[in-house]
C-alpha cells in the first residue's frame, strides 16, 4: 500500500511539471554548481505540497516540481536510529501520509539546505501547527535553530 502511495504521489508531481511545461509556467531557473539547471523550490510564503516520505520526527521529502528536503521548523526530534526517533518517526507519520497535498508555510533555509516549514493540522477536532502537535505529544523539542541542540 505505501508502494501505490509513493509511486501515486510521484504521478502527481510529474502530471504537475507536465503541465507548467505544456502551459508555460515555469518558474526561474537557478545554476547548481555543477551547472545543470533546475526549477527553483520556493523557500518563503505558503506553498502546497506533496508529501513523499517522513524521514523520521522533523524532517520530510516532499515535491514542487522537483523533490525538496523540508525541516519541521521550530523542533528537534531524536535521532531516527534512536527508540525515541523511531517512535517521533511513527508520530510524524501519523500526521503526514505519503502522497498527502498539505499547504506549508516556508520560512527560509536552514544551515544543512533544508527548507523550513510547518502546515496546520487537525486532530480530535482542534487544529493546531505540526511542530506543536510534536512537541505537546513529547516526540520533539523546541528548538530556535541557533543555539546548542537540546539534549535528548
Amino acid at each position: 500500500m505505501r508502494n501505490v502511495l509513493f509511486w501515486g504521489a510521484v504521478l502527481t508531481v510529474w502530471s504537475i511539471v507536465l503541465g507548467c511545461l505544456c502551459f508555460g509556467q515555469v518558474r526561474e531557473a537557478e545554476k547548481l554548481p555543477h551547472g545543470w539547471d533546475v526549477w527553483a523550490a520556493p523557500t518563503k510564503g505558503k506553498q502546497t505540497l506533496v508529501v513523499l516520505d517522513v524521514v523520521d520526527g522533523d524532517t520530510v521529502h516532499a515535491a514542487y516540481l522537483v523533490p525538496v528536503t523540508l525541516r519541521i521548523a521550530g523542533i528537534d526530534a531524536p535521532e531516527r536510529n534512536t527508540p525515541a526517533g523511531k517512535k517521533a518517526k511513527l508520530a510524524m507519520e501519523q500526521y503526514l501520509a505519503p502522497g498527502m497535498a498539505r499547504t506549508w508555510t516556508l520560512t527560509g533555509r536552514e544551515r544543512y539546505g533544508r527548507i523550513l516549514a510547518d502546515t496546520m493540522i487537525t486532530q480530535d477536532q482542534e487544529t493546531g501547527w505540526l511542530s506543536w502537535w510534536m512537541v505537546n505529544s513529547s516526540n520533539a523539542k523546541p528548538y530556535d535553530g541557533k543555539s546548542p541542540r537540546p539534549k535528548e
